[in-house]
């Protein structure tokens, strides 16, 4: 049985690397599809032996998108933010150069830029079309009802039937106050709350664009389901990243939306008298804000020590790994993290903290930039496509939005599969640009006024 199983494995593998190797298209698709369950490893036997997969998918991928004789001329892809995300990648692997040296700069590079340079590159050899873009909205509406509505139902089953799966206390099992927060499928509650709200403003605006098409509808009816499950990770910066996203798809398009998220304000407002009271206080204790804001006073201090950064990957998650590293990290990144982070890690749970505390004013001034190049670049792209595009661009750029709020609360372009869907998206967006018809422009005074303003 064990023979057959292997065999059935190797032939679908096969298959899979078949496929990716005629459309490198189809990688990315599907790692969109497999990231948002990146969590179920931990509760396979053995799984953190297989936590390398979606690099090793990636890679295979650009691979493929490189030497495949089926590509079809390439057409290019739009990317605005190219030189400033150029600067601010020289910027962390100097930092990294400097502080560790080389193999040890491998590591924390590795893990703040692996899927900036991978994706991109991905797609502008392989470029998305449009029906690639379709699948994945698809996708990504199809995945988040699937992990809203598993993170429901662990609210039934409880965290001692979880901890009986293979889940750990502290870990995936996570509290505010008495409260158990969902993760579903994620390992966290943090990516999967985030991820949620991510998916309701870009398929939001998708589906808002033609309500009529049976998906769509689906994906609009089942928003509630979505934002229950999303609140049920008592995670601040999804609902942050919810409310200012569904603004600005309100501001630049959706304005008939005023009349329904007020309504629905009203009706969350009267429903908090009906909630028990120990969800109202875990989604309002202000705790867990007191806990960022005093670590946010070391800020000062190590800004004045270093001025051109602590070095890149000396806070945050690359700097937890400490704590349980194996044999494979690297020494000279090990005996940096000991000499810059000893109280091992400092969490500044503020993305905009993390990026100046490591890289510096430089760096910090490098990452904003980028951000508001892109977050341009998309809005402008809404404007300029047609269509499905213009619609599936404006809920890119609301995500954006959203992201850079929540940044200001975690450290959002560090929580996977969050940075590896931030490139993907808004390269899709370069993608639809560049494959728009010349003489299809949407702008007009008014928009141009709108984008002048933003």
């Amino acid at each position: 049985m064990t023979a057959v199983l292997v065999l059935l494995g190797a032939a679908a593998l096969t298959a899979a690397l078949y496929a990716v190797y005629r459309r490198p298209q189809r990688g990315l698709l599907l790692a969109a599809l497999l990231v948002p369950f990146h969590g179920m490893l931990l509760i396979v036997p053995n799984g953190q032996s297989f936590v390398w997969w979606k690099e090793a998918l990636l890679a295979v991928t650009l691979l493929a998108a490189l030497v495949t004789p089926y590509r079809r001329p390439n057409s290019g892809v739009s990317m605005p933010w190219l030189p400033i995300a150029v600067v601010f990648v020289a910027v962390g692997v100097i930092s990294a150069l400097l502080t560790t040296g080389f193999p040890g700069a491998v590591y924390p590079v590795k893990i703040t830029f692996f899927y900036l340079a991978v994706v991109p590159l991905i797609c502008w050899y392989a470029p998305m079309t449009p029906r690639d873009r379709d699948h994945l909205v698809t996708i990504i509406m199809a995945v988040s009802v699937i992990t809203a509505v598993w993170g429901l139902v662990q609210q039934f089953v409880g965290q001692e039937f979880l901890h009986e799966l293979g889940y750990e206390y502290n870990t995936a099992l996570r509290t505010s106050g008495s409260f158990m927060r969902s993760f579903s499928t994620f390992v966290q509650p943090f990516p999967f709350g985030l991820y949620v709200a991510m998916a309701v403003l870009v398929g939001g605006a998708v589906a808002l664009s033609d309500p009529g098409r049976l998906r769509n509808r689906v994906f609009l009816l089942l928003i509630p389901v979505q934002l229950a499950g999303m609140g049920m990770s008592i995670v601040r910066a999804a609902y942050l990243a919810v409310i200012v996203g569904v603004l600005w798809l309100i501001v630049h398009r959706y304005r008939h939306l005023v009349v329904g998220v007020v309504l629905a304000a009203l009706a969350g407002g009267m429903a908090l008298v009906y909630i028990p009271g120990q969800y109202v206080q875990s989604l309002f204790s202000s705790s867990s804000l007191g806990q960022r804001t005093s670590g946010w006073s070391k800020i000062w201090d190590a800004v004045m020590t270093n001025p051109f950064g602590a070095g890149l990957g000396s806070t945050g998650s690359a700097a937890e790994k400490l704590e349980t590293a194996t044999q494979n990290t690297p020494t000279a990144y090990l005996a940096m993290l000991q000499n810059l982070n000893p109280e091992l890690a400092y969490q500044p749970d503020n993305y905009y903290v993390k990026v100046l505390i490591e890289l510096g004013p430089i760096g910090l001034w490098a990452f904003v930039t980028l951000l508001v190049v892109v977050l341009v670049s998309t809005l402008r792209a809404s404007r300029y496509t047609r269509g499905v595009d213009s619609a599936f661009c404006l809920g890119v750029s609301a995500s954006i939005v959203g992201a850079c709020l929540a940044s200001m609360v975690s450290t959002y372009f560090e929580i996977f599969p969050m940075d590896f869907y931030f490139w993907l998206l808004i390269s899709a967006v370069g993608c639809a640009v560049v494959q728009t018809p010349a003489g299809t422009e949407r702008w007009n005074a008014e928009e141009s006024d709108e984008l002048v303003a933003a």
